[in-house]
C-alpha cells in the first residue's frame, strides 16, 4: 500500500501508524465484500471483492492498470482514450461510406464487429493488422462477444485475476463530423475531474473497525448482483446519510409485495444507531423518522425517538466542539437537541396528510406513550401544522401549474401581437409618407427621419437597450471622474516617504500646467478644439476623404481621447451582445466614445477639459499625467516645461515607445519640430485662446527646433523613497483597516509616525553593524562546511535542495517539463549572469540558480523598531538588510525571544507582591512538564547559562540582570503561568502564549514590534499603547478621512512599572548585568548624565535569534539578528549572542539619535521620582560581583533532557528525546559546560 501510495501521489514520508490504519481498513472492507459474495454466490473458492467507487479502488485501479493504459495509447493511438477506476471512453474515427460507419448510422453495429474493426483490420494504420493492440485483449470461447485483458497487462493482480469487456455493458455511439465535439468535451473533463479527485482517510474516529461492518450492515439479499446495494458502506456519518436517503427513496416508492424477500431495515436502524452513535449522528435523525413515517413502523418509531431521549438524559456527548470538560451534553445543548428532535419529528408528520399521534395504530406497544412522549409528540404535531399548510399550498399549486404557465404564455404573446401590429401600422404610416407626395416632402421626410434614427441610436447606445449595447458611464461618473492617482506617505518631519500606486500619476490643477503644454497640444492634437462641441465633424470627413485615398489618420478630438484615457471605454466597458457581430463593436465602442464626448463637453468647460486630459493621459516610461511626465523626463514641474520640452511631451502622444526621446532620440526629435512647426503655424489661434504665444516668430521658430533634447531621464518605480520595509506595514495597516479605500487609485496623503532622521539613524546603525556581523558570520564557518545544521550539529541532507523547489524559477522549470526531471535539474545548474546582494553593492557574477540560493541563505537578517512609550508613535522602522532583495519583514516575523520574555515573568511576580530585593534560591530544578511532541509528561530540568547552579539566595534584581534562568522558572510558577500570559497580553503581547513552564524562558513565538511595544509600558509607568503607524489620511478632496486618537489602558500599576524600570536599569548598571555594554563609550556613554536606559537581552536555542530591547524614558527600541532559517546560525554564544549582534545595533541607534541637537533635547530624559510609599531598600539589594556570563550557549535550558544534544520543549527545531540518565543529572549543585542555556539572557 505504501509503494501504491507513493506511486499515485508521489508522496514518500507517510506515517507507518497511518498506513498500517489504511491497510487494516482496507483489508476489513476486502474481507466483508469476499464473504458476502462467498454467501450469496455459493462458491467455495474465496474471491477478494472490493467495492467499485470505494477510495482505495481508485489507487488500485490506477496502478493495476497502468500498463494497460500505455498499451492502449501506443499500440493504438486512438483519437482519444480516458479512464476512470474500470470506466472507459474511447473515441475513434471510422472511414465515411465504410461498411462499419452504414451499421453503426442504422444503429445496427455490434461490439465484437467494432472490436475487430479496429483491432484486427485498422483503416487508419493502412489496411495493416494492429498487433499492438490486438495483443492486448484475449476472446473468450463463449457466445456473448467478451474478451478479457491479459493478466501481464493488469500487474500486480496477479495471472489468476480476470478483467474482461462484456459486450453487454459496452455503448456505442455513432456521430456525424463536428457533432460529437460538445459531448466528448463533456466526457472528457468528466473523467478528468474524477481521476483527479483524491481524498485522504478520515480519522481515528470516523474508521470502522473489522467487527463493525457486520453491525452496520446485515443483509438479506440473494445472488451477486444485489451486491450494488452495498456499494454504500459508510466510513462516516456522510456515507450513512447517503445510504438512508436511498432507502427512503426505495421505501417511498416501492410497495413490500414488489420488493420480494423483506430488507429488515428496522432492524438496521437498531444496529446501526446504538447509545454511542445516536448523538453524533443527529443529523440524520429526520432521514430515519421519514422512512419510519412511509412504513408506517410507528412501534419502531416511537422506540427510536425513546432511544434519543434517553441518550440525551443518560450518555455523554461524542458531537466535536462541546465545551464541557466532564463530556456529558450541557443543558443549552441538550435543550437544542430536544428542539432539533422535534422539528425533525413535525417535518415528515406534515407530509403525511397532517397524521396525528393519537391515530397511529400500537396495539401492544401503547405503553411507549409516556408522559414525556405524548409532550413531546404534541409539540411536533402543533408546529406540522405550519408545514401542513405549506404542504397544500404546494399541492394546489401544483394543479394550477399548467394553467398558471398557460395564462402567462397567453398575455405574453398578446403583448409581442400588440407590439407586432403597432410596428405594421407605423411602417405603413410611414411608407405612406413617399406614396404620392412632392420631392420636397419626401426630402423633409427623410431628413427628419434621419435625425430621429441618430437620437434613437444614442438613445439605445447609452441606455444599453434591450442589453443590445453594452455598459456605459453614469452621468455622475461624467460629471464628477474619477481618475487612479497615486498616494503619497509622508514622514512626522514633513518628507514624502514615496508613493503608492499602479499608475503613476499625481493630479495638479490647470493654473500648475505651462501654457505652453496646452498651446503644443491644441495646436497638435485638436485645431479646432475651442470650435466644436466634442466631435469635430470636418475633421471627420477629411479624415474619412484621406481614406478613401488610401491616406488613413486620426479624426478623434482632444475630448474624445479623454474618453478613451479616463473611461476605458473599449476595455472597462462591455459591447452587450451586438459587439459579438463582425464589424459591429468598433461601430458601438465608436459611438460611445461620441455620446460620451458630447456629454462631457456638456458638463465641463474647455480648461476642466484640457485639465483632466493633461493628468489622465499616458506619456510612456511608467508616466501618468503631466506631472509625473516632466518629472521623469527633464527632473522639472507642470508649470516650468520650457515650449521645446512641452513639445517632445505632446510628440509622445502619438506613439509613446516610437517617439520616445530616451529610446528613440532622432524620430522624438523630429517629432519635437513637428510640434513647434504647429505651434508657429496656429499662433493665431493660439494668442486669440491663451494670450500670449510662445512661438511668434519665425526666428524663434528656428531657434528652437535647432536645439537638442536635453533630458534628466528618471524613471519612478514603487520602489523608489525610503522606509520601504515601513511603508509595507503602513500599507497592511491600510489594508486591514480601511477594506473600502484603494490605496493605489484614490490618490491619498498619508501622514505617518515616523521620523526621517531617526530612520536615517536606524537604516545606518542596522547596515554598518550587519556588515561586521556578516564578516564574523563567513569567518566563523570558513573551513568548517555549510552552516545550515541541526541540533546536533549535523548537516542537514537536503536543505538546498528543498528550498530550491520553493522559488519561482523551479516552478516554472516543473511546469516546463513536468515528466523531465532531468531537464529541471540541467537549467537549476546552468550557470548564467545574476546579480547578487553584497554589502557594497550588487554584484554580477555567474553561477547558477542552485548555487546563487546557497550565497543567499548565507546571509545573517536583522530588524529594528523604535517607538516613543507615552504615544506609541513608530519613529523608526527597518525590516531587514536589503528591501529589494528580502522583502519578508523581521519586524514582524515570528520568532523565539528567549530571555527577553523574562520581562513579563517578573511583572507578573511584582504584581503578586514581591519587590526587587526579595531573594530566591539558584538552584536544581527537576519538574514533571508535558511535551507537545511526545504527547506525554516528562522531566524538565532547567539550567542557567554557565550550566551550574550558586546554590545562594539572589536578589530579584541580580536574578533578572544576570539572567539567572532557575529563578525566572521559579517566579513563573509562584505567580502561575496563567497570570504571566495575562500580563504578557495586557502589556502587550499580540501573539498566542502556550500555558507551559517553559514559557517562563521565552518558549513561544512573537514579534520584534509587539515586544517593544510591551516593553515600552514599563516605560510610561505602567500604561499600555498600541504602536501608532499613521496620525493621519487625507482623501484627494482635502478631506480627512482618518485621525489618530490616543488610547491607552493601565497595564501595571505605578509601584510594579517603578520596579521594573529598576530591573531593567540593573541589567545595564549592575554587575553582572548583560546589558551593560549599552552605557560604553561608543554608545550612550557621553549622554548618560541625563539620560535613563534600562534593557534585556535574549538569545533563543542554538543561537538561532538575538535579541536586545532598550528602554528609555521617551524612546524605547529593540533589534533581532539571526539567519533566514533557524538552523543557519552561529556555533557559539560568543559571537552569537543578542550582546554581541543585537545590542550593538540598538546602541548605534541610540547614539546616532543623541547626536542630532533636535532629537536629544526630546528624547534626553531622566525617570521622575519613585512612589512616595516606596522604599529604597526594597528594590537596591544586589548580589556581590561576579563577572557577567553569556546569555547563550549550545544547548536550550528549556530542554526536558539533561544531556548534550537534547531538543527544547519550546517548540523549536526537531522534536525532544526521551529524558537521558547521566551523571550529571543526580548532581544538583553543578553541571557540566555542555548543559549551558541558549535561552538565557
Amino acid at each position: 500500500m505504501k509503494e501504491i501510495l507513493t506511486r499515485v501521489k508521489g508522496k514518500s514520508d507517510y506515517n507507518e501508524e497511518y498506513l498500517s490504519r489504511i491497510n487494516d481498513f482496507v483489508y476489513c472492507v476486502i474481507k466483508r465484500y469476499s464473504q458476502i459474495y462467498r454467501e450469496h454466490s455459493g462458491e467455495e473458492r474465496i474471491r477478494r471483492i472490493l467495492p467499485i467507487g470505494f477510495l482505495p479502488s481508485g489507487v488500485l485501479a490506477n496502478e493495476c492498470l497502468k500498463k494497460f493504459d500505455t498499451a492502449i495509447l501506443d499500440g493504438w493511438n486512438p483519437l482519444y482514450y480516458g479512464r476512470y477506476v474500470d470506466d472507459i471512453l474511447l473515441v475513434e474515427k471510422v472511414e465515411k461510406g465504410s461498411r462499419i460507419a452504414q451499421k453503426a448510422q442504422d444503429g445496427k453495429l455490434e461490439f465484437y464487429e467494432a472490436f475487430e474493426y479496429y483491432t484486427v483490420n485498422n483503416l487508419r494504420w493502412t489496411g495493416k493488422e494492429n498487433r499492438n493492440a490486438r495483443a492486448v485483449f484475449k476472446k473468450e470461447e463463449d457466445e456473448c462477444g467478451t474478451y478479457c485483458i491479459l493478466p501481464e497487462f493488469t500487474k500486480p493482480l496477479g495471472s489468476a485475476t480476470k478483467i474482461q469487456l462484456q459486450a453487454s455493458k459496452i455503448k456505442l455511439f455513432y456521430f456525424q463530423r463536428g457533432q460529437s465535439d460538445a459531448l466528448i468535451t463533456c466526457f472528457k473533463n468528466s473523467i478528468e475531474k474524477n481521476k483527479s479527485e483524491f481524498r485522504w482517510m478520515p480519522e481515528d474516529d470516523a474508521v470502522f473497525q473489522e467487527d463493525d461492518y457486520s453491525e452496520v450492515f446485515e443483509l438479506s439479499h440473494h445472488g451477486v448482483n444485489k451486491l450494488r446495494e452495498v456499494d454504500d458502506i459508510a466510513v462516516d456519518k456522510y456515507a450513512l446519510s447517503k445510504y438512508l436517503g436511498k432507502l427512503q427513496r426505495i421505501n417511498g416508492l416501492i410497495s413490500e409485495k414488489t420488493k420480494g424477500e423483506e430488507y429488515n431495515f428496522v432492524r438496521d436502524i437498531h444496529k446501526i444507531f446504538t447509545p454511542k452513535t445516536i448523538i453524533e449522528n443527529y443529523t440524520l435523525w429526520e432521514r430515519v423518522i421519514a422512512i419510519l413515517f412511509v412504513k408506517k413502523s410507528y412501534k419502531a418509531l416511537l422506540r427510536f425517538i425513546a432511544l434519543v431521549i434517553d441518550t440525551l438524559d443518560k450518555t455523554s456527548c461524542a458531537i466535536e466542539g462541546v465545551d464541557d470538560d466532564t463530556g456529558f451534553v450541557t443543558n443549552a445543548l441538550r435543550e437544542a437537541l430536544q428542539e432539533h428532535l422535534i422539528s425533525s419529528i413535525a417535518r415528515p408528520m406534515a407530509l403525511h396528510d397532517g397524521e396525528t399521534f393519537e391515530e397511529w395504530k400500537l396495539e401492544d406497544a401503547q405503553s411507549l406513550l409516556s408522559e414525556q412522549m405524548k409532550e413531546l409528540l404534541t409539540k411536533a404535531q402543533n408546529r406540522s401544522k405550519g408545514y401542513f399548510k405549506a404542504k397544500m399550498l404546494d399541492k394546489n399549486l401544483c394543479v394550477i401549474w399548467p394553467e398558471l404557465v398557460s395564462s402567462i404564455f397567453k398575455k405574453v404573446w398578446s403583448f409581442c401581437c400588440l407590439i407586432g401590429r403597432g410596428f405594421r401600422k407605423s411602417w405603413s404610416w410611414y411608407k405612406s409618407q413617399y406614396v404620392g407626395r412632392p420631392w420636397w416632402y419626401k426630402t423633409i421626410t427623410a431628413i427628419w427621419s434621419f435625425f430621429a434614427f441618430i437620437v434613437f441610436y444614442c438613445f439605445a447606445v447609452y441606455f444599453n437597450l434591450f442589453w443590445l449595447f453594452g455598459k456605459s458611464p453614469s452621468i455622475e461618473d461624467i460629471i464628477h471622474p474619477k481618475t487612479a492617482a497615486a498616494s503619497e506617505i509622508y514622514s512626522a518631519d514633513g518628507k514624502m516617504l514615496g508613493r503608492y500606486y499602479n499608475e503613476n500619476r499625481s493630479p495638479v490643477p490647470y493654473d500648475s500646467i505651462s501654457p505652453a503644454f496646452f498651446e503644443a497640444l491644441v495646436a497638435t492634437e485638436d485645431e479646432r478644439f475651442f470650435q466644436h462641441n466634442g466631435i469635430d465633424y470636418t475633421g471627420m470627413f477629411a479624415a474619412a476623404k484621406d481614406a478613401a485615398f488610401g491616406h488613413a489618420r486620426g479624426a478623434s478630438t482632444i475630448t474624445q481621447q479623454l474618453v478613451k484615457n479616463m473611461f476605458r471605454v473599449r476595455t472597462q466597458y462591455s459591447t452587450g451582445l451586438l459587439g459579438h457581430v463582425p464589424g459591429l463593436r468598433i461601430v458601438i465602442m465608436k459611438s460611445k466614445e461620441i455620446i460620451i464626448a458630447r456629454l462631457i463637453e456638456l458638463f465641463c468647460d474647455k480648461r476642466e477639459i484640457l485639465k483632466l486630459y493633461a493628468n489622465t493621459v499616458d506619456f510612456g516610461s511608467n508616466a501618468f499625467g503631466i506631472k509625473t511626465a516632466a518629472h521623469t523626463y527633464f527632473n522639472t514641474t507642470p508649470i516650468n516645461l520650457k515650449p521645446e520640452q512641452a513639445a517632445v511631451l505632446v510628440g509622445l502622444l502619438k506613439a509613446t515607445s516610437q517617439y520616445n526621446p530616451r529610446l528613440n532620440p532622432d524620430k522624438s526629435l523630429k517629432r519635437r519640430n513637428v510640434v513647434l512647426n504647429n505651434m508657429y503655424t496656429h499662433r493665431e489661434m493660439l494668442k486669440e485662446r491663451f494670450g500670449d504665444v510662445y512661438i511668434a516668430d519665425r526666428e524663434t521658430l528656428n531657434r528652437l527646433q535647432e536645439e537638442p533634447i536635453k533630458l534628466e531621464y528618471t524613471v519612478q518605480n514603487a520602489f523608489d523613497g525610503s522606509s520601504l520595509y515601513f511603508r509595507e506595514a503602513v500599507k497592511d495597516y491600510i489594508d486591514k483597516n480601511f477594506p473600502d479605500v484603494d490605496l493605489f487609485s484614490d490618490g491619498l496623503k498619508i501622514y505617518t509616525t515616523l521620523d526621517s532622521r531617526m530612520q536615517d539613524c536606524a537604516e545606518k546603525a542596522v547596515r554598518n553593524q550587519m556588515k561586521i556581523i556578516q564578516r564574523n558570520f563567513d569567518a566563523h564557518w570558513r573551513g568548517v562546511g555549510d552552516p545550515w545544521r541541526d541540533e546536533k550539529g549535523q548537516i542537514i541532507p537536503g536543505f538546498i535542495e528543498d528550498k530550491v523547489k520553493k522559488t519561482d524559477t523551479y516552478k516554472i522549470l516543473a511546469a516546463r517539463f513536468p515528466n523531465n526531471p532531468d531537464s529541471v535539474d540541467y537549467y537549476l545548474n546552468l550557470p548564467h549572469d545574476v546579480e547578487l546582494f553584497s554589502y557594497d553593492g550588487p554584484i554580477h557574477k555567474t553561477m547558477s540558480t542552485v548555487d546563487s540560493l546557497k550565497y543567499m541563505v548565507k546571509f545573517m537578517h536583522a530588524g529594528l523598531v523604535a517607538m516613543e512609550p507615552e504615544t506609541g508613535y513608530v519613529r523608526a522602522y527597518v525590516g531587514d538588510i536589503d528591501f529589494k532583495t528580502w522583502q519578508y519583514d523581521k519586524v514582524r516575523s515570528m520568532r523565539q525571544p528567549g530571555s527577553t520574555f523574562k520581562l513579563f515573568v517578573y511583572a507578573a511576580a511584582m504584581k503578586k507582591g514581591l519587590t526587587p530585593s526579595d531573594t530566591r534560591k539558584d538552584e536544581y530544578i527537576s519538574m514533571r512538564v508535558y511535551d507537545k511532541f511526545k504527547h506525554d509528561s516528562v522531566d524538565w530540568r532547567p539550567h542557567n547559562a554557565n550550566g551550574r547552579f550558586s546554590n545562594a539566595e539572589v536578589p530579584l534584581r541580580s536574578a533578572f540582570a544576570r539572567s539567572i534562568n532557575t529563578i525566572a522558572v521559579k517566579l513563573g510558577q509562584e505567580a502561575g503561568i496563567p497570570d504571566v500570559i495575562q500580563t504578557a497580553q495586557d502589556m502587550g503581547i499580540k501573539s498566542p502564549l502556550d500555558n507551559n513552564p517553559s514559557l517562563a524562558l521565552g518558549s513561544n513565538d512573537v514579534n520584534l514590534l509587539e515586544l517593544v511595544n510591551a516593553y515600552g509600558t514599563v516605560a510610561d509607568d505602567g500604561m499600555h499603547v498600541d504602536p501608532v503607524f499613521i496620525t493621519k489620511i487625507v482623501d484627494s478632496d482635502g478631506n480627512v478621512i482618518f485621525e489618530n486618537k490616543l488610547e491607552e489602558k493601565r497595564a501595571l500599576s505605578k509601584e510594579e512599572s517603578f520596579y521594573m524600570q529598576k530591573l531593567l536599569e540593573a541589567s545595564v548598571y549592575d554587575a553582572g548585568g548583560t546589558s551593560q555594554p549599552i552605557v560604553g563609550g561608543q554608545y550612550l556613554g557621553p549622554y548618560m548624565k541625563n539620560l535613563s536606559i534600562g534593557g534585556k537581552t535574549g538569545t533563543s536555542n542554538n543561537h538561532s535569534d538575538a535579541w536586545f530591547v532598550g528602554v528609555t524614558p521617551s524612546l524605547v527600541a529593540g533589534a533581532w539578528v539571526g539567519g533566514e532559517y533557524r538552523s543557519i546560525h552561529f556555533r557559539t554564544g560568543a559571537l552569537g549572542q543578542g550582546s554581541r549582534t543585537a545590542l550593538p545595533i540598538v546602541g548605534a541607534f541610540f547614539r546616532g539619535v543623541m547626536d542630532i541637537p533636535e532629537l536629544r533635547g526630546k528624547y534626553q530624559r531622566k525617570y521622575g521620582m519613585p512612589p512616595t510609599d516606596i522604599d529604597a531598600s526594597s528594590y537596591e539589594a544586589t548580589l556581590a560581583p561576579q563577572p557577567s556570563e553569556n546569555d547563550s550557549l549550545s544547548n536550550d535550558s528549556t530542554s526536558t533532557s539533561y544531556s548534550e544534544y537534547d531538543d527544547d520543549l519550546m517548540g523549536g527545531e526537531g522534536k525532544s528525546e526521551e529524558p537521558k540518565t547521566n551523571h550529571e543529572a543526580t548532581e544538583p549543585t553543578e553541571s557540566s559546560s555542555h548543559n549551558k542555556d541558549n535561552g538565557s539572557s
